[in-house]
């Protein structure tokens, strides 16, 4: 796998998620506010409606900021213009993402968040590929090295937002057939059990390799309407996972803080830990994920997924029990 086989893009990765820790911690925070304000009843408020609005820009902007950073960030480590590279990358994520999201059918059935990932790599890859090739015949005399740089990319940046669209056009095509299968059928008509445990497993991967909530990807595969059946008892998909699964966020991180409280002794790791328990009390754990780093932690991903998926099965069985009698 290229990430996990390139320390650089690895590296480029981390730090654009890391440096978003700031964004990620206020959308969490505004999260939090809103849903108080809201048991309270206190909707009457400037706060509230604060809040309300930093909700919806999070699920409209927060893919466009992911990409931003990570083809800012490839472009600074790869040494190739910082402002070109995530330029192409802005256009692309506007020609696709949201022109998609607003008004083709295709979004009705498939979510695209996974552009916000794959635009910044294939932009870097292709662009660096044709620079290296233009850069071979072409010569500016006489001009200053800013301007020389420009115009070496005219040429580049054109035939790299061109190639990249046809690709990613090809791309959304593929999955669009795919969706169409007869397999998703299945499964959205699977026992709630299996659903929940493939959202569990599908949202970990997500989350591990990208950063980000694999809940649209899960909704889009499965439907909305299995989080409102109920899986034991009274109890439907949707409380049962927020209430027994997911302790300290997705990943389940909260054992994991505690862990690293009581038991490591790394002090820069038990920083990290103690500045986290406070949110990851209340489900926010995006410092862990980008400090630590959980996000692209080949040494993580089985605890990140195992550990949501055997608080599942133990609070099923307890409280499938405890219906029983």
């Amino acid at each position: 796998m290229l990430l996990l086989n390139n320390n650089l893009w690895l590296i480029s990765i981390r730090q654009s998620f890391l440096n978003l820790l700031p964004y990620f911690i206020i959308i969490g925070v505004s999260i939090l506010s809103y849903q108080l304000l809201d048991i309270l009843d206190l909707k009457d408020n400037l706060l509230y409606e604060i809040n309300e609005k930093i909700i919806n820009l999070y699920s409209f902007a927060t893919p466009l900021v992911i990409s931003t950073s990570i083809s800012y960030f490839l472009s600074k480590n790869f040494d190739l213009n910082r402002i070109i590279i995530p330029t192409v990358n802005f256009l692309l994520f506007i020609f696709f993402y949201w022109e998609y999201k607003d008004v083709n059918i295709i979004n009705i059935n498939l979510k695209f968040d996974f552009l916000m990932i794959i635009m910044p790599i294939l932009t870097l890859l292709i662009y660096r590929k044709v620079f290296e090739q233009f850069n071979k015949y072409t010569k500016f005399d006489d001009i200053n090295d800013e301007l020389e740089d420009v115009l070496r990319s005219i040429i580049p940046f054109l035939i790299t937002f061109i190639m990249c669209s046809f690709i990613i056009i090809f791309l959304i095509e593929i999955i669009f057939y795919l969706s169409t299968l007869e397999f998703f059928d299945i499964l959205e008509n699977s026992p709630i059990e299996l659903l929940s445990i493939l959202n569990l497993i599908i949202s970990g991967i997500i989350w591990w390799t990208t950063g980000i909530h694999g809940t649209n990807l899960v909704i889009s595969i499965f439907g909305e309407g299995y989080l409102k059946q109920n899986i034991v008892g009274n109890i439907n998909a949707d409380i049962f996972i927020n209430n027994f699964v997911v302790y300290g966020g997705d990943g389940s991180t909260l054992g994991l803080v505690l862990t690293i409280i009581f038991f490591i002794k790394q002090s820069f790791i038990r920083k990290i830990a103690l500045i986290t328990l406070p949110f990851s009390i209340f489900n926010i754990n995006e410092i862990l994920l980008f400090a630590l780093p959980i996000i692209l932690n080949v040494r993580l991903l089985l605890p990140f997924i195992l550990a949501p998926l055997s608080n599942f099965l133990i609070a099923y069985v307890f409280l499938f029990k405890s219906n029983s009698s």
